[in-house]
């Protein structure tokens, strides 16, 4: 029974395979590389009628705009402007107020960020506008937590220039007086060092400060540190814990269940083996520590995450309730391949039992007569819980290079898990971007691309059998043992020069060169992805074969035959295929050299892409 033939690829549509989809590499590098110096060249050009001050006289000038204010108003205002990275909590004092303290909005130009206060009243739906003469500064990224009796403690952020040119990062430590809504300034000694994206909770009188990072102009440094503030006794103190503890991170989940506290994820970004650039991180880990008075005893232990563990992602918030934590969104860069990221934005709703270290999925009750809404996708949206109650306010959505943000509020039944209800609908989110559009023509463009690669791929398959009498012919040789092992190895052969006179000597008159008119000649002609001879011979071994009879029957007194026994014609094939090689060396030199190089570029160009779509500020705060 005959076996199967498989079909072989085409080489010389192989070789233009991949050199197209090296350029098509080298396209996209190029564009990509062209947009990231556009968004650089636009962040490092200051328009002469826009031209961005000084970072410290920003700061200066809403410093002086604070002090020009006397007294502590209250007014009723319309719901705050969209935004991401703020501080949203719940007023335990109060339990009808959500209380709400700046962030910052991105529309594609600039970065506006807020010093605003507000205060929410659930029962009436309605927001008031808080005034004081003395409050921090504009800023994300912050934390805020507010003890049981009603006071509030600030730490850190980051202010960002509008042009996005300048970062400043905050270390003062601020408190609230949630019965006047006045701010104060607190000098407590040695604090924790400025820093954004880290994280603190409240547990007793204690409140635990973790993690962050500090950039500081031309690196960005990660943070392990855990520091912790008394608040019965107002000062910091640093707590110094052994391995084994989390690595250096920022955007985490920090939690208090009980006595435990509880670690989940976060962003680093570090140089990985074999990169030369460095790349986002995303974590999943999970840690918890057992909290006491005598935080000498402290110390982390690695968690094992069973159930259903979530996507990894990074700007996922999570609130606790009933020692439990709620998480819901976050976003992760999706590497579909070598050159295209995508960033995935989530409305996934999970929760975490502490206590088994366990994740599952929250499915809420829907009742028939509803519609089945709830939050779209987003990631850096800020909430808190208020009784029993679950609020989610604002956050981002990534498209392709655009950022939409949210000024929409959320409301969701913990206890009875009923679904979730729009409060205050968005509904200009998706309009309001003043950037640049998403580059579609570069995607239909390698749409087509890739549709040609698929057309040349059915037309390898279409060409590649070889015909049959060459099989014929090869399948009738018989070879010598030496000869074997010389074409094997690709080794030269001795020349008929080289070799005593004998009956097997190949005639005078069998032309030595590959004729330029062959028809099949491009096909078998040497290519840049040959290895060696031995490769090269291996790949075009039917031809050449065939290329040995044709010149025999070309001369007259052969009468159609060979005109070498047939042991001699595999010898033959190889003779003429080594001086088409040698042939076609220099060409060959410069076409790997050129092939070498744009892999290299590619290569270095789709890491670019990655540690780009890794590194946006959303992902670290």
């Amino acid at each position: 029974m005959a076996k199967d033939k498989k079909k072989k690829q085409d080489p010389k549509k192989a070789l233009e395979k991949k050199a197209k989809k090296t350029q098509k590499l080298t396209k996209k590098s190029e564009k990509s590389q062209t947009k990231l110096a556009t968004k650089a060249t636009k962040k490092s050009k200051k328009p002469i009628d826009e031209e961005e001050e000084d970072i410290d006289e920003i700061l200066a000038n809403f410093q002086k705009e604070l002090e020009a204010r006397e007294a502590v108003t209250e007014e009723h205002c319309e719901p705050p402007s969209r935004r991401s990275c703020g501080a949203f909590v719940a007023n335990p004092v109060d339990l009808n107020e959500l209380v709400l303290f700046a962030g910052e909005y991105y529309n594609g130009q600039k970065v506006f960020l807020f010093n605003d206060f507000f205060v929410y009243n659930i029962e009436k739906n309605d927001w008031r506008k808080i005034v004081s003469p003395n409050t921090p500064g504009p800023r994300s990224s912050h934390q805020l937590v507010i003890t049981n009796s009603g006071r509030g403690f600030l730490f850190g952020g980051e202010f960002v220039s509008p042009n996005q040119t300048t970062f400043f990062h905050y270390k003062d430590f601020w408190s609230l007086d949630l019965k006047t809504y006045s701010w104060e300034k607190l000098e407590v000694g040695r604090k924790p060092s400025p820093r954004s994206g880290h994280r603190m909770v409240l547990w007793k009188h204690y409140i635990v400060l973790y993690g962050g990072f500090y950039d500081a102009g031309n690196e960005t440094r990660y943070l392990d540190d855990l520091h912790v503030f008394d608040t019965a006794e107002c000062k910091w103190m640093q707590v110094d814990c052994s391995e084994p503890k989390p690595t250096k991170r920022s955007g985490f989940d920090l939690i208090v269940s009980g006595d435990t506290l509880a670690l989940y994820g976060g962003y680093t970004k570090e140089v990985v083996k074999g990169n030369k650039i460095a790349r986002g991180v995303i974590h999943s880990d999970l840690w918890t520590m057992k909290l006491s008075f005598e935080t000498k005893d402290w110390k982390w232990e690695k968690r094992k995450v069973g159930g259903v563990k979530p996507q990894p992602r990074s700007g996922a918030p999570m609130v606790s309730f009933k020692g439990k934590g709620f998480m819901f969104g976050g976003v992760c860069d999706v590497k579909e391949d070598d050159e295209t990221i995508e960033s995935v934005c989530s409305d996934d709703f999970f929760q975490l039992n502490v206590e088994q270290c366990r994740f599952y999925p929250v499915n809420l009750k829907v009742s028939p007569t509803a519609q089945n809404v709830k939050p779209s996708p987003r990631f850096n949206n800020m909430m808190c819980v208020q009784r029993s109650t679950l609020y989610v306010f604002g956050g981002i959505l990534e498209k392709g290079d655009q950022e939409f943000t949210f000024s929409d509020l959320w409301s969701a039944d913990l206890d009875k898990l009923q679904a979730f209800k729009n409060i205050i609908p968005d509904e200009q989110a998706m309009s309001l971007w003043a950037g640049e559009e998403s580059d579609d023509d570069d995607e239909d463009d390698d749409d087509e691309d890739d549709e040609d690669d698929s057309d040349d791929d059915d037309e390898s398959d279409e060409d590649g059998d070889q015909p049959d009498v060459v099989a014929t012919v090869t399948s009738a040789v018989e070879e010598s043992e030496d000869e074997e092992e010389a074409i094997e190895t690709g080794t030269h052969l001795p020349t008929r020069a080289d070799e005593d006179e004998s009956e097997n000597e190949i005639d005078e008159s069998i032309p030595r060169l590959v004729k330029k008119e062959d028809p099949f000649w491009e096909d078998n002609k040497p290519l840049a992805t040959d290895a060696n001879l031995r490769d090269y011979f291996a790949r075009t071994t039917d031809y050449w074969m065939k290329r040995a009879v044709d010149d025999g029957s070309d001369d007259e007194e052969s009468n159609g035959r060979p005109p070498v026994k047939s042991k001699e014609l595999r010898r033959y094939a190889f003779i003429i295929a080594e001086e088409a090689w040698d042939e076609a060396a220099p060409r060959l030199a410069v076409e790997r050299k050129v092939l070498e190089e744009n892999e290299v570029a590619a290569k270095e160009a789709a890491q670019k892409r990655e540690a780009a779509a890794g590194d946006k500020r959303g992902r670290r705060i």
